[in-house]
């Protein structure tokens, strides 16, 4: 006898029946309802929630007091943790800025006695040198001295042809400022001479010293724009 529920087209292969399915077919016994899920399968997904909440919980913690910054030694002794085993960085955390100590310290390093101390273990005041060379001359050119005690500049070359040289505009104030440093008894300068060509000024100066007496000649070498391309000390011609 071929059971209604079951589609014509659906082949029934035989098997064994539960013993609900058993007992319910046979007569006088009533229908009994499938078994609900254990209570051991409910406690697991409990514990399994719990777990992950644990560690939600756990990993937010972590963040907090990562993001949160430096954990200070007065945060650990209102806790239950033992301050001996925090994390490495909890000893130097331990400092804290003091503006009335930074304020009295900045007062005092701009105090003019010690700004002049520091000076002098530093560094010193340009020289005339200095500025001539890292000034006036740009640092491009290349000095070359007398020998003697006076240690006086006898020369001044471009080195590198390709650098721009540096303006020398004014011969007079150049000679000026500058001049004790190619005479010692420098007091004053005459120009001389000057031979202008298709592409370089030459001219040429006397120097004298205090007494107004001839002591020195400097020749400049100048291109068309009056940008120096040499200078060099000579001797006093008669």
């Amino acid at each position: 006898m071929s059971d209604k529920s079951v589609p014509n087209n659906v082949l029934q292969f035989p098997g064994k029946k539960r013993d609900s399915e058993e007992q319910s077919s046979q007569p006088g016994h009533p229908a009994v309802p499938p078994k609900l899920a254990p209570a051991k399968g409910r406690k697991g997904k409990a514990a399994s929630t719990i777990a992950v909440l644990a560690i939600a919980f756990a990993t937010g913690a972590v963040n907090h007091f990562a993001f949160q910054g430096p954990v200070m030694a007065t945060d650990l002794a209102s806790t239950s943790v033992d301050p001996a085993r925090g994390i490495a960085s909890v000893d130097a955390a331990k400092w804290t800025r003091d503006a009335d100590w930074e304020k009295q310290l900045a007062e005092r390093l701009a105090a003019p006695q010690v700004r002049d101390l520091a000076s002098v273990g530093i560094g010193h005041a340009p020289t005339r040198e200095d500025k001539l060379h890292w000034g006036t001359l740009e640092e491009y050119y290349h000095f070359s001295y007398s020998e003697g005690e006076g240690h006086n500049i006898k020369s001044i070359d471009l080195p590198d042809p390709t650098t721009t040289p540096a303006y020398v505009s004014d011969r007079n104030k150049f000679l000026s400022d500058y001049g004790t440093l190619f005479f010692s008894d420098y007091d004053s300068a005459v120009l001389k001479s000057v031979e202008v060509s298709h592409d370089t000024t030459i001219e040429l100066f006397t120097l004298l010293d205090k007494d107004k007496r001839p002591s020195a000649e400097v020749r400049f070498t100048l291109d068309n724009f009056k940008r120096l391309l040499s200078l060099k000390v000579e001797p006093k011609q008669i």
